[in-house]
């Protein structure tokens, strides 16, 4: 049990707490926390950092999957399964994320 489920979750855990003091730390910078007007520099800029970030986080996933459950649980179908959720999950949330992220810089554009 202990390598089962004990350390994943504490991995997880000090990884959150070690993201939340950094954060605390680093203040924004911004005042103004309104959404700028999306033209199409920002929205190109957008879908550009979305895929990186998606490429980052995916492939961050992969290797703590790997780590936890390949090579000290040893269950290697937890790997492709991985893969296949996290690729889907993927594939459905980056459509709807970019089109709300258009919507709410086309309504702060109105406002202007």
């Amino acid at each position: 049990m202990l390598r089962q489920v004990v350390a994943p979750v504490l991995a997880a855990y000090l990884l959150c707490v070690a993201l939340v003091l950094l954060a605390a730390r680093t203040p924004s910078g911004r005042a103004d926390h309104r959404p700028a007007a999306l033209t199409r520099d920002r929205l190109t800029a957008l879908i550009r950092y979305v895929a990186l970030l998606e490429i980052g986080s995916y492939g961050t996933l992969l290797v703590i999957v790997g780590i936890f459950s390949v090579l000290i649980v040893g269950d290697r179908e937890a790997l492709w399964s991985a893969a296949w959720g996290a690729g889907f999950l993927l594939l459905v949330a980056t459509p709807v994320f970019v089109v709300l992220s258009t919507v709410v810089g086309r309504r702060s554009r109105r406002s202007i």
